[in-house]
């Protein structure tokens, strides 16, 4: 079993916006909307991203948010992205929302 394809495809909800975001960290400090936007861009529509950057420095903080329209589109990013390498750093990526096990 692929064990990225399985993490991607077995967790995932909406998130309160509608739309299915992922959680990626590793991203480097000099790293840009630009480059994430073109990087997970190739897998989806990317309807909303989240930099964070630091107020101080102006650096990335080194995590981001980003929301697809669609599960699919989320999962395939996930499947391409993580544990790939952008501007020299290597990237985790996951769902940022996951589905609560039911309780019985």
């Amino acid at each position: 079993v692929n064990m990225a394809l399985s993490s991607s495809r077995g967790g995932g909800m909406k998130s309160p916006s509608g739309t299915y975001a992922v959680f990626v960290t590793g991203i480097h400090e000099e790293a840009e909307d630009e480059d994430l936007f073109e990087a997970f861009s190739e897998y989806g529509n990317v309807v909303n991203m989240a930099l964070n950057v630091d107020r101080r420095t102006g650096y990335a903080k080194g995590y981001a948010l980003l929301e697809f329209s669609s599960r699919d589109e989320a999962a395939e990013a996930i499947e391409g992205m993580n544990e790939t390498e952008l501007l020299g750093k290597v990237l985790g990526v996951s769902w940022a929302f996951r589905n609560r096990p039911i309780k019985g």
